[in-house]
């Protein structure tokens, strides 16, 4: 079904806020990890005895391989095969493995320089979409994320985007469980004394909207280009049209849409 700029579709006129999925929806995972990696390589590469080390690797694959491993740790804690903890600390863990991986010199960043690298989640680009979309957006509904990743994570994210229209950041680490955990939907639904019918998730993962349609959530579709980059997405045009409450570009035709 098609519908007008402003003219609400009928399944989210009682709407009163949004929980937006972070990785891959509001930041861009796979530029800004590349670029960070490649600039950093750059700059110490001027220790002479690495140079040719650090210059010939693939970052983009490092990158890659990075979100991977954190994502297959996610699942092993939703299994009960460890125990929960942040997304910065199982980064690190995984920053260290990979280093010897990608058969880097032992000892080829200090320790400080690990902290800094491991902080490029901390500074990743936000979609060019999505200060003018949430902007419009907050001017009648509520906004907050809805994302494994932590708390501190989150609002550093915040800040550096300017994304000062985001009302709360809701983390895995306040329930101590991941997404898809049921207790994460609900348990934001629940915080914003709502019913799950009148909040809509927002995320360029179809099994993220799978989870929470289930749960009695609305739903929105974001498409992102590069939101499959790391093979953990299905692309939305294998689906029925009709799978999603609304299917969109971009942040700003969303908030169209919604009549911001």
């Amino acid at each position: 079904m098609t519908y007008g700029a402003g003219v609400v579709p009928e399944s989210m006129r009682n709407v009163k806020a949004f929980l937006y999925d972070v990785f891959g929806t509001i930041v861009d995972l796979r530029t800004t990890i590349t670029q960070e990696l490649t600039s950093f390589a750059t700059l110490t590469s001027t220790r002479c005895s690495i140079n040719s080390q650090l210059s010939s690797k693939n970052w983009s694959e490092f990158s890659q391989k990075w979100r991977l491993l954190s994502t297959k740790r996610i699942q092993q804690s939703l299994l009960g095969l460890e125990p929960f903890r942040t997304i910065d600390e199982i980064n690190r863990e995984i920053l260290f493995s990979l280093i010897q991986e990608f058969d880097l010199p032992q000892y080829v960043w200090s320790d400080d320089e690990m902290d800094q690298l491991n902080l490029v989640w901390h500074r990743l680009d936000c979609y060019d979409d999505c200060v003018k979309g949430l902007s419009k957006l907050s001017k009648k509904y509520l906004n907050a994320t809805l994302s494994n990743a932590n708390v501190r994570l989150l609002v550093d994210l915040k800040r550096h985007n300017g994304l000062h229209m985001l009302d709360y950041m809701f983390s895995a680490e306040l329930f101590k469980e991941f997404i898809p955990k049921k207790s994460t939907y609900l348990g934001a639904c629940k915080m914003l004394n709502l019913d799950p019918s009148e909040v809509v998730m927002v995320s360029s993962h179809y099994s993220d909207l799978l989870n929470s349609k289930e749960l009695g959530l609305r739903t929105v579709y974001v498409r992102r280009e590069k939101s499959n980059y790391f093979n953990n997405n299905i692309e939305y045009n294998e689906y029925n049209n009709e799978e999603f409450d609304w299917v969109v570009d971009n942040l700003e035709e969303l908030a169209e849409i919604m009549g911001c």
